[in-house]
């Protein structure tokens, strides 16, 4: 979910960053649907429906090709999930051990 949110808000700054009035109706064939406008560093900026789509579209592909990949590829999962699942476990031991002391005292 991280990975997709984090990919989703890069494509959507991106975009509005990159895409000018110009080329987003040369694209689409219009000026697109305006959610929100505004001024930055004397450019205007324009966030539209049709950009948040394509950003949510990207993220949402981008998150699920990376969590297929942790799942299938030994080496994203070394990397990143073998230090979580053993932190994990570590915190669950803990907890057993506190439960049984506070239900010791009780």
């Amino acid at each position: 979910l991280i990975v997709s949110l984090t990919i989703g808000a890069f494509f959507t700054i991106f975009g509005l960053l990159a895409i000018d009035d110009a080329t987003r109706e040369h694209w689409i064939g219009s000026a697109g649907d305006e959610l929100l406008s505004f001024e930055l560093f004397g450019e205007d900026l324009e966030l539209t429906t049709e950009l948040v789509r394509v950003a949510g579209g990207l993220a949402a592909f981008s998150g699920f090709y990376f969590a297929i990949s942790m799942l299938t590829d030994s080496t994203y999962r070394q990397e990143f999930l073998e230090e979580l699942t053993s932190e994990m476990r570590q915190s669950f031991r803990e907890r057993a051990k506190y439960l049984k002391l506070r239900k010791a005292s009780a």
